[in-house]
């Protein structure tokens, strides 16, 4: 009598088997996102600010969004100091109504007098799209090594 139980228990068992592995399902779950804007539009202007001894190539200038959405910016810019200096700048990013959306900052630590370097700003991602930018750079006399 064992047997016919276990029998019975089994074909009863094996339908709703079925019906749990069909509830489950292999369908993989979707969540909406927001809707994709763009960060930066096509073109964007600048202009440069500050009194610093320095000049913006705006034809260098290259503009990236990454992976984290972080706003990646690269350019050259040419010291015209008469000693080294350590080179900041910070750039005020704005949308179309000129509204401020963002802003990107980085520097360079001992930039020769009369030397082009390359700057790499960085920042948070902008709240709208990026249609011009404001760079304000700063110098700083670098620190002379120690000779021993």
């Amino acid at each position: 009598m064992t047997s016919r139980f276990a029998l019975l228990a089994r074909r009863a068992l094996l339908p709703a088997l079925g019906l749990f592995v069909v509830a489950c399902g292999d369908a993989a779950v979707t969540v909406p996102q927001a809707a994709a804007t763009p960060l930066l539009a096509a073109e964007i202007s600048v202009k440069q600010t500050g009194d610093a001894p320095v000049k913006m190539d705006q034809s260098s200038l290259r503009w990236q969004v990454d992976d984290a959405r972080l706003v990646n910016v690269s350019l050259t810019v040419h010291s015209m100091a008469g000693a080294a200096v350590t080179m900041s700048g910070r750039a005020t990013l704005y949308d179309k109504d000129g509204k401020p959306v963002g802003d990107v900052s980085g520097g360079a630590l001992n930039v020769a007098a009369g030397a082009d370097v390359q700057l790499k700003m960085t920042g948070p991602t902008p709240n709208g799209t990026v249609t011009s930018a404001t760079f304000e750079f700063t110098t700083v006399p670098s620190a002379t090594p120690l000779s021993g």
